[in-house]
C-alpha cells in the first residue's frame, strides 16, 4: 500500500483512485446531460404554450 512520505500522513491510493475516476464520471454526466436536451429539443415541438 503506498502511503505518504511523511510520518502519520495519509494513504495515496484514495487520491489516485479519484483521479481514475472523476473523468469517468464526467464523461457519463455529460452523455447524461446530452440525452436529456435531445429529449427536450425533440418533443418540444409538441409542448404548445397556452396565453
Amino acid at each position: 500500500m503506498e502511503i505518504s512520505p511523511d510520518d502519520g500522513g495519509l494513504p495515496r491510493y484514495p487520491i489516485k483512485t479519484l483521479i481514475i475516476i472523476s473523468p469517468i464520471l464526467l464523461i457519463i454526466q455529460g452523455i447524461s446531460e446530452l440525452i436529456k436536451n435531445l429529449d427536450i429539443f425533440l418533443n418540444s415541438s409538441s409542448i404548445t404554450l397556452k396565453l
